[in-house]
C-alpha cells in the first residue's frame, strides 16, 4: 500500500496515470496502422500490474503465432504472472517445458 504524504504526490500520481493511459491510446491508435505484438502489449499490461488484460493479450499473441511467445519461460517482465495457472496452462499450450 503506498502512503500519499502530500497533495503534490498525489498531483505527481494523477500526472503519471495520464501519461499512461495517453500512451496506451497512442498505441492502440497505431495498432490500427501497423503490426503491435501482443506479446509486446502483454508486457505493458502486466507492469501496470493489469493481470487479467495481460493474458488477453498473450492469448490474442498465441492464436497470431506470436514468435516473441518463446520467450515466455525467461522474461522477467512476466515473472508477477508465473504464479497464475493461466501461464503455465500458456507455457504447456506453447510448448514450452514446464
Amino acid at each position: 500500500m503506498i502512503i500519499l504524504k502530500s497533495p503534490e504526490e498525489v498531483r505527481k500520481i494523477e500526472k503519471a496515470g495520464r501519461i499512461v493511459a495517453e500512451v496506451l491510446q497512442e498505441l492502440k491508435e497505431l495498432s490500427q496502422h501497423r503490426y503491435i505484438s501482443p506479446t509486446g502489449n502483454a508486457l505493458i499490461q502486466a507492469g501496470l500490474g493489469d493481470k487479467d488484460q495481460a493474458f488477453a493479450e498473450l492469448a490474442k499473441a498465441f492464436k497470431e503465432r506470436d514468435r516473441k511467445l518463446d520467450f515466455l519461460k525467461v522474461s522477467p517482465f512476466l515473472d508477477c504472472l508465473r504464479s497464475d495457472p493461466r501461464f503455465e496452462d500458456l507455457q504447456r499450450r506453447v510448448g514450452l517445458p514446464m
